[in-house]
Formats: structure tokens, sequence, C-alpha cells
């Protein structure tokens, strides 16, 4: 199961997305806050490197990315300060480079379920790209929503191998 919406306001790009996940919500925040393996999770991540990480659950790091929107490539690459708040959500303020004005926040929540979670995702983003308005969010919504349901799949596939390893 997973749902999307993408809305254009004030030059942002705002996006949600919803999956449920087949697995307990301590075991799938540990696999998100396992950054550097995200790349196995998340299909449009090629790379994600620690800069700097701390005790309590910050941490600065630099993502490669590559994404298809339709006939759209993109190559991002981005910094972005992730951290767990005291609930167990996680933020994100991205930037384009180091010092830059931040280009987007995002945000995860996650909801238990019974024995799954409902994993939700916001955010907003100033993309320094531009998509027709009308065409660029149905693209963008049917890409989220598939997205979504592949990293959903991916959690519980890695969580799956790591268990019988």
């Amino acid at each position: 199961m997973a749902f999307a919406t993408v809305q254009s306001i004030d030059k942002q790009v705002v996006l949600h997305a919803e999956a449920l996940v087949h697995l307990p919500a301590d075991r799938l925040r540990a696999l998100l806050v396992d950054f550097e393996n995200l790349p196995q999770v998340i299909t449009d991540l090629r790379e994600v490197q620690i800069l700097t990480a701390d005790d309590d659950g910050t941490a600065c790091m630099r993502v490669v990315a590559r994404i298809r929107i339709a006939f759209f490539r993109l190559n991002p690459t981005w910094i972005q300060q992730v951290r767990v708040l005291p609930s167990g959500e996680i933020e994100a303020v991205i930037n384009a480079e180091p010092g830059e004005l931040p280009i987007g926040t995002a945000h995860w929540r996650l909801f238990p379920q019974n024995v799954n979670t409902l994993l939700a995702f916001d955010a907003r983003l100033n993309p320094k790209f531009w998509f027709p308005p009308a065409i660029g969010t149905l693209l963008i919504q049917r890409m989220l929503k598939k997205e979504a349901a592949m990293i959903a799949k991916g959690l519980e596939r890695v969580a799956a191998s790591q268990s019988c390893s």
C-alpha cells in the first residue's frame, strides 16, 4: 500500500507519501538511520557518505542520487543534516552545497500499526530545476507513489536479509 500527493505552492514542491511497511517501528527506524546502507533500500540513491555523526543521532552527509521522472533524468548531489528527534521522528535539512541556503526540508514519521508501521514522508523543496506545473506535479506524484512502495519493499528485504545472517 502506497499513497502520494504533490503540490506546487509558492515556487516550492510539497511532497507527501505514505507506505505500509511490514516491520515494527523500532526495526524500521533502525534501518532508516543506517544512512550509509540506504542505497540498498532507496534505488535512486547512488551513494551516502557520512561527513560527521554525533551520538545524539545527528549526522551530516553527502548524498549522490540518480532520479528519473518520466523523460527527465536528474543527477543531483546534496548535503543534508539529519537528526532523530526525541519523538523518534527523523528530520533533514537539505542543502545543495555546504554553506548554501537550504533547498528543502524532509520529515519521516512512523506510526505503529500492530506489527506493521505506516511510514509517512513529507518534504518541502525549492528545486533548482523547473517542471511544467500541471504535468510536473502529476509526473512527480506518480514517481513518488511508485518509489514509496519500492522503499517499503526494500526495507522489508534488507530486514529479512539481516535477520538471516
